[in-house]
């Protein structure tokens, strides 16, 4: 990527008022060139540096109190409910889920939990209050001002000129990964040309008259999609596509669906577009941690989503901003490989064993 040319993060900007976006940088808010993270391969592009602005200035948008809020379920005698009921709202307002953004402020609230129809809680952890009590988030599907304020200091989030410079950082993180993805195709095709390639200079006549005899098998089918399902089973489970060495997919699936979705924070006027949603680690389960839109977002507030999968996927575990921070400074900009030696003699083994079947039918 190339030369920066963005501004600089000012830590000492005011924060704005209460009711309009706390703790948000302004879109005219200077980056300086010292301390920010380093563009994912090399400094930041112009492109990168503008979706970043863009973001700032959408995050400032006002919100529109009389915007539809859908909360979904809320359960009668839940906190939620007898904090609306306290607060004015009739129960069949409240049974219905729809409530404006006005009255969930009135009624203390600052946190939408569940967001684009999701019935996992951004925030699910256990915290305690000032007063002693115990809040379980993860049944939440709204948090009080302090209940936030109770969760941001349980996440000893960095300072706001740091997080900046992670979202930047995230966000060049996820265009690098669309990029990658792009290419996913030629690094398959790349990788079957190789693996034929090593065959051919050094397979067994087994090996080679297997090979032959799947090759001709696949021509005579008149099947042009047998041979594409095949290098598919040969790449299966196997890192392809990496940004800077770190292993990622992408599931098309993922991107549309927080479009048009509110802000989590109800002070707040943004609202989700196209979701940018990367998975890292894909493969290994001890490993694997979710980038998307929504941890951008929220980590605008110094806020992370916390919390496991509702039904045990070890891919809905999203990345705090230290993980990522410490994320970026392990990426080995040398790697620009298409793939390495590992991969190829896994991809020539399944490869052979498909001809040998081939041959047995």
């Amino acid at each position: 990527m190339t030369e920066k040319t963005h501004n600089s993060i000012d830590s000492n900007t005011p924060e704005v008022s209460e009711v309009e976006q706390r703790h948000v940088p302004s879109a005219d808010t200077i980056i300086d060139h010292s301390g920010v993270m380093p563009g994912i391969a090399g400094d930041f592009s112009p492109q990168v540096v503008s979706l970043y602005e863009n973001l700032l200035e959408q995050e400032a948008v006002p919100a529109d109190p009389e915007e539809i809020i859908h909360l979904g379920t809320v359960k009668a005698g839940s906190p939620e409910w007898t904090r609306l009921l306290q607060a004015g709202l009739p129960s069949s307002t409240i049974e219905a889920g729809n409530v404006t953004r006005r009255e969930l402020l009135h009624a203390g609230f600052a946190f939408l939990n569940k967001i684009g129809g999701g019935e996992k809680a951004l925030i699910s952890t256990t915290i305690r209050m000032e007063d002693g009590s115990i809040v379980d988030t993860g049944q939440r599907t709204l948090l009080t001002s302090s209940e936030l304020d109770a969760v941001q200091r349980s996440q000893d989030s960095l300072d706001t000129a740091s997080n900046e410079q992670i979202r930047l950082a995230m966000i060049d993180f996820l265009q690098a990964s669309k990029e990658v993805m792009g290419f996913k195709s030629e690094i398959k095709n790349a990788m079957f040309k190789e693996a034929q390639k090593r065959i051919l200079e050094s397979g067994n006549e087994e090996d080679l008259a297997s090979i032959g005899e799947l090759f001709q098998s696949i021509l005579d089918s008149g099947d042009n999609h047998k041979l594409a399902f095949m290098i598919d089973h040969c790449v299966a489970n196997i890192s392809i596509t990496k940004v800077g060495g770190i292993p990622i997919d992408i599931y098309a699936s993922r991107s549309n669906v927080l479009q048009g979705a509110p802000s989590p924070f109800l002070d707040s006027g943004y609202h989700f577009g196209i979701n940018d949603d990367v998975t890292i680690y894909p493969d290994d389960p001890a490993k694997t941690k979710r980038l998307n839109s929504v941890v951008v977002h929220l980590l605008s507030r110094g806020l992370s989503e916390e919390g496991v999968s509702v039904n045990n996927s070890h891919d809905q575990t999203y990345i705090s901003g230290k993980e990522f921070k410490e994320l970026v400074e392990s990426l080995d900009e040398s790697d620009s490989d298409l793939y390495d030696n590992e991969a190829i003699e896994t991809f020539i083994t399944r490869l052979l064993e498909s001809a040998k079947r081939q041959g047995t039918q």
